[in-house]
């Protein structure tokens, strides 16, 4: 396993569609910026750019993380080489896991170092100070990370079923768009409160932690349903894997 991690993180290191997706964060967030600033939509300050993470159209490419990285491993013979090496399935799974969250772990800093650094000199930092700014950052940070690990799942499954990047991608995208959608439904529906079943959703807890900085029980709430949303696709994963014929 020791191993197997030292080359995901080698292969990280060279990846040009990890660099690319960055690129295009890093661009698309500074456009934003600007355009938000121009149009004067509202003012967001430098210290709350931590929050700017959680949108469902930043998490849309960590899809594309998925489908170029992981699933392309089918075609070029990478999962098929370390399967001849007498690699336990199990392993090969996990290290794909293991670099789909960092690869989450690095889009979303981008992100938010971009918002913090963007908003602060558009529209000012805030009144922060800068050893509280720093502790409430890295919580915040943390959070934001451990709400987006049902995209980790679920997007890693994906590669692994379908083998092929541009389904990968579909299915990503399908499953970001199935969850928006319900989501929608039950917060917008005019008759019979459906809003409880909002807490069902990952996107309810990362697109909210901004309004529920004190409240503990959003929280512990938040870290059972997408750890639940994280670990019900591994062992789905782990489990067909292992059965799987691997050309």
């Amino acid at each position: 396993m020791k191993d197997l991690l030292k080359v995901e993180l080698y292969k990280l290191s060279k990846s040009k569609t990890l660099f690319y997706l960055m690129l295009l964060l890093f661009t698309t967030n500074t456009f934003g910026i600007i355009t938000n600033k121009l149009l004067k939509n509202y003012v967001l300050l430098g210290q709350n750019g931590v929050f700017q993470a959680g949108t469902s159209v930043n998490a849309m490419w960590f899809g594309a993380f998925a489908g170029f990285f992981i699933a392309s491993e089918f075609q070029n013979g990478g999962i098929r080489n370390a399967l001849a090496l007498g690699k336990d399935r199990g392993n090969v799974f996990m290290a794909k896991i293991f670099s789909m969250i960092i690869c989450i772990t690095i889009l979303l800093f981008v992100i938010v170092v971009v918002q913090t650094i963007g908003n602060s000199i558009v529209n000012g930092f805030g009144e922060m100070p800068v050893g509280e700014f720093a502790v409430f950052f890295l919580k915040n940070f943390f959070h934001t990370i451990v709400f987006h690990l049902s995209y980790a799942g679920f997007f890693t499954m994906f590669a692994f079923l379908t083998q092929k990047p541009g389904l990968t991608i579909l299915f990503s995208f399908c499953f970001e768009a199935i969850i928006l959608v319900f989501g929608g439904f039950f917060e917008n529906y005019k008759g019979q409160n459906l809003k409880p079943f909002l807490k069902l959703f990952p996107q309810f807890y990362y697109t909210k932690i901004d309004h529920n900085l004190s409240n503990q029980q959003f929280f512990m709430n938040g870290y059972l349903v997408c750890l639940l949303y994280f670990l019900i696709p591994v062992i789905i994963s782990v489990f067909l894997f292992r059965k799987m014929d691997i050309k």
